[in-house]
């Protein structure tokens, strides 16, 4: 029921460079609507809308919602807004609410999931957005929600004691007076607890300060709040405080980054069916934090078949996130009984795909010249393609943009490898490769059997016999 007035003018003309002048106007008075099968409707619809140009001029487009009123049951929703351009966009905007989350779920159900609490929303905005002077809206929002409660149907435990208090506030409308705090936030899923506070301000000098604390059961999550193709399970317990501000970031004062704390993660299990359909799994996994590293204590885990324990370091991490220019600094040490690498590479299945593939040209592997880090890898089985790699063990350092491979050795087709050398991309066009490999006692049986090369271009290594030992450089663009 109620009552809807329309009404128009469109004049000009639309090319590619204008738009026809408008003046459009909507108004709904007392209206009301209710689906037969459901207990309540909604109510008291009111609203007055008009957008007008006078131009033809997109960004002098005016958009003013000068009501808007509607009771969801007995759950009011108040609003206007004045958007006054499209340029700096003057807004001049209010919006009230107080909802019961029950009673809306009774109003607009969503097939098997139930939802209740109390939230509340009261929300002002008036003023400008302008980048270069510095300049946003005055605002002043507070939300809040208490006593939340969400349950899935699929699942029989329910995300409860779910609360938080956020409020966010520019009374100025310069960028360095806004406040961002998110208050008390906390949830409970089943014997598991988390909480967290966050407090951030000053657009023009990030600054925050906040902490999480608590666990979460990553398998129990999934099943409430599913997501189609992947699986993930696991728990994960973090006890994390971070403050600090950007500009001590930019001045290199990483001892003011006072992050601290530690996360752990237990029996994580993650399958993306087109990403990752061989699985991952970590066993256990502990980081450790503080204002200068961040710490791998332990990693043990697989992906497929491949079997991965990991620990190091990263220093300067603060200024790595923040800034592009930033060298990220650590040493980390991979120890594995089996990296399967077919197992990550993406086989390609349509026919005349793999013809395609070849005839495009390579893509140049830039090596960046933010990172100065050291890997040290000990492996003792590789598998790619047809070749088994065996006491894989060797140093690989980046620095400066250029990877510099040192003692790099493995057994193979019956023999032994060396490799050593570097490989840059300061010029991307024409990447740089030095590299040394000396090669002890490998079968000639062996190699025929394994390359399709020697099988295309030395036919007569079928019926030879023995072992090959030589060392040969290759250097070039």
């Amino acid at each position: 029921s109620g009552t809807l007035d329309f009404g128009g003018i469109l004049k000009g003309k639309y090319t590619e460079t204008t738009m026809p002048a408008f003046d459009i106007s909507l108004g709904v008075a007392n209206g009301m609507f209710k689906y037969p099968d459901l207990p309540d409707a909604v109510k008291n619809v009111n609203v007055a809308m008009k957008v007008e140009n006078n131009d033809g001029i997109v960004d002098n487009t005016k958009v003013d919602i000068s009501s808007f009123n509607l009771e969801l049951g007995k759950n009011p929703v108040r609003g206007r807004i004045l958007v006054s351009n499209l340029k700096n966009y003057p807004i001049d905007a209010e919006l009230n609410a107080t909802l019961d989350l029950e009673e809306i779920g009774r109003l607009f159900p969503v097939d098997g999931t139930d939802m209740k609490g109390k939230f509340s929303l009261s929300a002002k905005a008036n003023g400008i957005y302008d980048s270069i002077r510095q300049i946003i809206p005055k605002v002043e929002v507070d939300m809040t929600l208490e006593d939340g409660y969400v349950k899935s149907s699929e699942f029989p435990v329910p995300v409860e004691d779910l609360r938080f208090e956020t409020t966010v506030k520019n009374s100025s409308g310069n960028m360095n007076d806004t406040y961002i705090d998110i208050n008390n936030f906390s949830f409970r899923l089943d014997e598991d607890k988390f909480a967290g506070n966050f407090h951030f301000k000053d657009l023009s000098n990030y600054t925050w300060n906040g902490e999480v604390n608590g666990s979460i059961d990553l398998g129990k999550m999934m099943k409430i709040f599913t997501l189609e193709g992947m699986s993930l399970s696991g728990k994960i317990d973090a006890n994390i405080k971070t403050a600090g501000q950007y500009r001590d970031v930019e001045a290199e004062r990483y001892d003011r980054l006072t992050t601290s704390g530690s996360l752990t993660v237990k029996n994580l299990s993650y399958v993306e069916d087109e990403l990752l359909p061989y699985g991952m799994k970590v066993s256990t996994a502990t980081a450790s934090f503080s204002p200068q590293r961040a710490s791998i204590d332990e990693y043990a885990g697989t992906v497929g078949r491949s079997e991965f324990r990991l620990y190091g370091y990263g220093e300067t991490y603060m200024g790595y996130i923040f800034r592009d220019y930033e060298k990220l600094k650590g040493q980390l040490t991979l120890n594995s009984s089996l990296i399967d690498l077919n197992e990550f590479m993406v086989a390609i299945e349509e026919e005349g795909a793999v013809e395609a593939a070849e005839e495009e040209s390579l893509e140049v592997f830039p090596v960046p010249d933010n990172v100065d880090f050291v890997l040290n890898t000990q492996a003792k089985k590789i598998i790619y393609d047809n070749m088994n790699l065996s006491n894989a063990r060797g140093v690989v350092i980046v620095k400066n943009g250029v990877v510099d491979m040192r003692g790099l050795d493995f057994d193979m087709l019956g023999g032994h490898f060396k490799v050593s050398g570097i490989y840059h991309t300061k010029d991307v066009t024409k990447p740089f490769f030095d590299f040394k490999l000396d090669v002890d006692n490998v079968s000639m049986q062996q190699s025929y059997a394994t390359f399709a090369t020697v099988q295309t271009f030395a036919p007569i290594a079928a019926a030879a016999a023995g072992d090959i030992s030589t060392d040969f450089r290759l250097t070039g663009n």
